[in-house]
């Protein structure tokens, strides 16, 4: 993987899975690598399965900041924003490749429960608590600040630094352990529901018109309830699970249109 200056990763090699508009950032985008993608993803379900909540990453350019989006930030909050070409968000920092996350809601999500936050973004490959000041240069204190070190590991990856953190048993229970259900809206359809593993890339696609067949399933895959996520997150964790495991995506639908 080339390394790309701050700020500067082609569009191409990241992932857009959420857009929006507001006044202070106007048209924004929200990008990642596809493994911090992943490790994203992850970070949503186990926070899902502790809380109940969902984390969200705050809107606007709460992930990947190209570097006239960082100019634009260092005009509005001055020297609240890091200055323009060095953002941790900007793909590479402190001479290293970077991708930052702001999780603005996480207080909400983990009842302020810092401890039980960072436990869970250790457990999927990313680092907590880079920005503070126990690390000088004037750093703030900012727990909602996730750094991944790791943005281009391979999906997937044998190694730790990549691959979301196992507990100690066998990988059978691993797998069914981390089985996550995402629902979205559908045009055609009353549901579209998708029973995918972060650690295997199994992803199994259903679409249809009776919505109870989702408890049903969510009982044999152990996913607990299901996720609600827009259509374009929704599709971004199916082209994650794909690089993965490459195959044929599998749909089944339950019902008629």
């Amino acid at each position: 993987m080339p390394t790309y200056s701050n700020g500067s990763i082609p569009d191409y090699l990241l992932t857009t899975f959420k857009t929006g508009w507001n006044s202070t950032d106007g048209n924004w985008k929200h990008q990642l690598s596809p493994s911090t993608l992943r490790k994203h993803l992850a970070l949503v379900a186990r926070a899902r399965k502790r809380t109940g909540k969902t984390l969200e990453i705050s809107e606007g350019w709460g992930a990947y900041r190209p570097l006239n989006i960082q100019h634009l930030a260092r005009r509005l909050y001055g020297n609240g924003a890091a200055w323009p070409g060095t953002s941790s968000h900007g793909g590479f920092w402190e001479n290293k490749q970077t991708l930052a996350i702001d999780y603005g809601n996480w207080g909400w999500v983990y009842n302020w429960d810092r401890a039980a936050f960072y436990e869970d973004v250790r457990a999927v490959g990313l680092a907590p608590g880079l920005i503070h000041p126990s690390r000088g240069n004037d750093y703030p204190d900012e727990p909602w600040h996730v750094v991944d070190l790791d943005p281009w590991a391979p999906v997937p990856s044998g190694s730790a630094s990549s691959a979301p953190a196992k507990p100690d048993k066998s990988e059978e229970d691993d797998e069914m352990a981390n089985n996550v259900m995402y629902k979205t809206a559908d045009s055609k359809y009353k549901f579209r529901a998708a029973v995918t593993n972060d650690v295997s890339g199994m992803w199994l696609e259903l679409v249809g018109n009776d919505a109870g067949i989702l408890n049903n399933l969510a009982g044999r895959y152990s996913t607990g309830d299901a996720i609600e996520v827009s259509a374009s997150m929704f599709a971004a964790a199916r082209s994650a699970a794909a690089q993965i495991r490459p195959r044929s995506e599998l749909t089944v639908t339950v019902g008629d249109a």
